[in-house]
């Protein structure tokens, strides 16, 4: 992320793929933290950069739709399948993944639903019932697609049907965690 915004890796910043080990992330996804509030932790965090700098690097982290989403998701609207995101995310994210026309896939799903809206995220189950809620079916019913086992683990409690699935470029998105 910091090297497609041009901004030098801290020397004890080192790649990770979990980006919930950044300050405030989780916090940020769950909307107890204000746009303001994240993006200076997270400039100090990546040694101290400005929040400008540390919001183009979180805007960063969205590269590309996945190739056959989209033509997925028409195909189960023509069948009448209800579709839905239920995403943890924040407001930056949510108008490029919702709102800009760069997803697409996004787009065309029935029902759109946003952690930091709802003020819960996955894994919380408020986060899935609330989903239910706007999707008027019994959890049996619904199958989510994630890439987080600590999520499918948890719908699956729930009695939702599950699939993980890592992204096919987890590589290219690395972020980031300070070393100890």
């Amino acid at each position: 992320m910091l090297e497609r915004c041009g901004i030098p890796i801290p020397a004890d910043i080192l790649p990770t793929d979990n980006i919930h080990s950044m300050p405030g992330f989780d916090e940020y996804q769950a909307g107890d933290l204000t746009d303001d509030q994240y993006f200076e932790q997270l400039g100090k965090y990546l040694g101290g950069i400005s929040s400008e700098d540390a919001q183009r690097v979180h805007l960063s982290m969205l590269i590309e739709p996945f190739p056959g989403v989209l033509e997925i998701v028409h195909q189960l609207n023509a069948k009448a399948i209800v579709t839905g995101c239920l995403s943890n995310t924040n407001a930056p994210h949510w108008h490029d993944l919702a709102e800009s026309g760069r997803f697409p896939a996004i787009q065309a799903m029935r029902i759109r639903m946003a952690s930091h809206l709802i003020d819960a995220a996955k894994p919380d189950p408020r986060a899935f019932e609330c989903f239910l809620d706007a999707c008027g079916l019994p959890p049996a019913q619904v199958l989510l697609f994630d890439d987080s086992q600590a999520n499918c683990v948890a719908a699956a409690e729930l009695g939702w049907k599950k699939a993980t699935r890592r992204g096919r470029r987890d590589h290219e998105n690395r972020h980031y965690v300070r070393s100890p």
